[in-house]
């Protein structure tokens, strides 16, 4: 209701508007989490068709950042100078399927996008599986800072975001922020294959074929999860160009770092 409260006060274009934070609080009614019962009150992380239409109506010439939380326009916006991005879908109750092709449009809209921070928490959130349209490339063709956080399980990592992180040239990234977070045991198994989306395995021996040739600044926050050395491994001999790490682990992270990572 707080789009129709604005209606009556906006006047576009937005000549001076340089950030734009919208936030939806994704609240409880009286519906019963544990039942999925729902009342009249909406769970979806998606504006209807009426809000969409009228927020992708704003011209905003001089936009140069924009934070979306637990909320996403469904339809592209007028905003084409924006430079950094953040989505947060964190707080989600209910399972939200992401529209592929929506997302890839929305994000189309903001060519001059260097900074792209997003959120999952995986045990709501998941890509339905209408793929993306040709030219994936293009649609992140500036980004250099790249903020990906996960919460939930880790065995649902690849299942999860394999479709999405087709969408980022990490050949292209000079900085990249990686964090799973989740509610399980430190000694739950890291199975070996549940980040084949994110940091594939090497191609060739060339430094051509690294996934993060251009790297220079990578961060790894893992607190509940112990990892495995065939991980590690392939995380570490992905960027050969790295020169600033931060590893955030738990005290009996499984991390050895061999003589030829460091090469």
């Amino acid at each position: 209701q707080y789009f129709e409260h604005l209606k009556p006060m906006v006047q576009t274009p937005f000549h001076s508007l340089e950030c734009l934070s919208i936030t939806n609080v994704l609240k409880l009614g009286r519906g019963d989490i544990n039942t999925g019962v729902h009342d009249e009150y909406g769970y979806s992380i998606y504006l209807d068709e009426e809000h969409s239409n009228f927020l992708s109506s704003w011209c905003m010439p001089k936009l140069t950042r924009i934070e979306l939380g637990n909320v996403l326009p469904i339809h592209p916006l007028q905003c084409a100078n924006v430079t950094s991005l953040s989505i947060d879908l964190y707080s989600v109750y209910f399972q939200q399927k992401l529209r592929m092709k929506a997302f890839q449009a929305l994000l189309q809209s903001m060519p001059k996008i260097q900074s792209f921070s997003i959120g999952f928490n995986i045990h709501y959130v998941s890509f339905d599986e209408d793929p993306f349209t040709e030219g994936i490339p293009t649609t992140f063709p500036s980004l250099t800072t790249f903020d990906l956080k996960v919460v939930g399980p880790i065995s649902l990592i690849d299942e999860t975001l394999g479709g999405f992180m087709v969408l980022v040239d990490t050949q292209k990234l000079t900085r990249f922020q990686f964090g799973i977070f989740g509610d399980v045991p430190p000694a739950e198994p890291f199975p070996e294959e549940c980040l084949l989306s994110i940091f594939p395995r090497r191609i060739s021996e060339t430094k051509s074929a690294e996934p993060f040739e251009r790297l220079e600044d990578f961060t790894l926050e893992m607190y509940e999860y112990l990892g495995a050395e065939s991980v590690f491994g392939r995380i570490f001999t992905s960027m050969p160009n790295v020169r600033r790490m931060s590893l955030v682990l738990p005290p009996l992270s499984k991390l050895h770092i061999e003589s030829d990572w460091l090469r």
